[in-house]
């Protein structure tokens, strides 16, 4: 009965339930029939890591290792279901550079702005008044790029207090589902007995390595990928 859908009560609730959504994640339409339309989007990044690379007065080469990347960040940007993205690579194998392509993409195809700060800089924020503002702006923005997680100091000192910028930023941004790429060298490595160490559970701790599983999806790049600064 309609007074019993009244706003505010149980029944309402139920009936409203089927039309929530979660925040949703940043995602570039394509009509998934039209194979041509999928295409377009890995052209389109694919164009965007090739201006980057001479941006930075590199020769773009392209290999198996380079190719597969641009086809998975292509197809996340079209079809994920998540709010993150998770690169995870060793050195000099393009990460960055992917980050800046998908930025590039975003911004012109959707008009979203995908702002990108090195982790090292989010802690240096945290040290002083001055740098809170644009930590707070950074930790609340729709959207975020994580340059080179794993890199800064765990903890800093602002005013003789001991605090955690990244995993606080990080928390945050996970409790409200805000949109959040991600590059980081931590990798998942064996030892000479073939047991496996995750570095980015050892480094944040099991909690924040939990909300990685929950909220990211995770793209490798291969161990047997050379850096391209060599």
């Amino acid at each position: 009965m309609e007074e019993e859908r009244e706003q505010g009560s149980l029944a309402y609730f139920i009936s409203e339930l089927k039309n929530y959504r979660p925040s949703p994640a940043i995602r570039i339409p394509t009509d998934p029939n039209n194979p041509a339309d999928q295409k377009r989007i890995l052209d389109c990044l694919t164009a965007a890591y090739k201006h980057q690379v001479a941006s930075v007065g590199m020769l773009y080469l392209p290999d198996q290792y380079t190719d597969k990347a641009l086809a998975d960040v292509a197809r996340w940007l079209t079809t994920h279901t998540k709010s993150g993205l998770l690169l995870r690579g060793y050195l000099g194998v393009g990460k960055t550079t992917m980050l800046k392509a998908m930025a590039a993409t975003l911004k012109i195809l959707i008009q979203k702005t995908l702002p990108i700060v090195d982790a090292r800089e989010i802690s240096n924020l945290a040290r002083n008044e001055k740098g809170t503002s644009r930590l707070q702006e950074l930790t609340t923005s729709p959207l975020l790029g994580i340059d080179d997680l794993g890199t800064e100091p765990q903890t800093v000192k602002n005013y003789g207090n001991d605090l955690s910028p990244i995993s606080e930023l990080l928390t945050d941004r996970y409790n409200n589902r805000r949109f959040t790429i991600i590059t980081t060298n931590l990798a998942i490595r064996t030892d000479d007995n073939g047991n496996l160490t995750d570095e980015l559970q050892t480094t944040y701790g099991d909690r924040l390595a939990d909300r990685f599983r929950e909220q990211y999806n995770t793209i490798y790049y291969s161990a047997e990928q050379k850096s391209y600064r060599k």
